[in-house]
């Protein structure tokens, strides 16, 4: 394919960058409006996704006790938050919506690989997309993912305020799951990268908890 993957523009910061995050924002938003009826999709359940995670981190535990309980503590907050929050009706997500998929060529944004998509809740596509922004912000050492997720949510437009609180509880949680799953265990920092992205996934939970809290106050 002709192009370069939004991972590796990633690098570069500035209003270019800024354009194609606000791209793919809008690119996930028009996928998030198909109708159901033109595609046959399984079902994707948020209790699917923290089994997964469980499964995934199950090295962790014997390398990394502390970095462990902090998972199961933070799956264990995850779950009492989304029952606390507003639901919607399942409908397509994309199911892996991450940089390496979107493809910045000559004609435009590109997304590629279909083969995931599942019948379940949107904000996990977007959640899945700011955990991904952590991801690659962290491992490029650049500061500014805040920002980064201000485009990207930009131009997805607007959305409830529940599916917003529950694409950040997905970016917690998805980020956990990239984390035991990319950092690789023979990396040299593989340990004190792991426990960084967790206690950032962590703190993602946090401000979500204060957010929700206040907005039932």
């Amino acid at each position: 394919m002709v192009g370069t993957p939004l991972s590796e523009l990633l690098r570069e910061l500035g209003p270019a960058t800024d354009a194609h995050l606000r791209a793919a924002g809008a690119a996930i938003r028009a996928l998030h409006q198909t109708p159901e009826s033109l595609i046959a999709l399984q079902p994707h359940s948020f209790a699917k996704e923290l089994k997964g995670i469980i499964s995934a981190s199950e090295h962790v535990r014997p390398l990394l006790p502390e970095t462990s309980a902090a998972i199961a503590g933070l799956i264990e907050r995850a779950g009492a938050l989304h029952e606390l929050l507003p639901q919607e009706p399942p409908a397509f997500a994309y199911g892996d919506f991450k940089a390496d998929y979107l493809w910045v060529t000559p004609a435009g944004m590109t997304l590629i690989d279909f083969d995931t998509c599942y019948l379940s809740d949107p904000a996990i596509d977007l959640g899945k997309f700011l955990a991904d922004l952590q991801w690659w912000y962290d491992g490029y050492g650049l500061a500014g993912v805040d920002a980064a997720q201000d485009q990207f949510l930009a131009g997805y437009g607007a959305a409830t305020s529940g599916r917003l609180a529950r694409a950040r509880l997905y970016e917690a949680l998805v980020l956990t799951k990239s984390t035991v799953r990319r950092v690789k265990l023979f990396d040299t920092d593989w340990a004190a990268r792991t426990a960084r992205l967790i206690d950032r996934a962590s703190a993602v939970l946090d401000q979500l908890a204060v957010d929700s809290a206040i907005a039932h106050t």
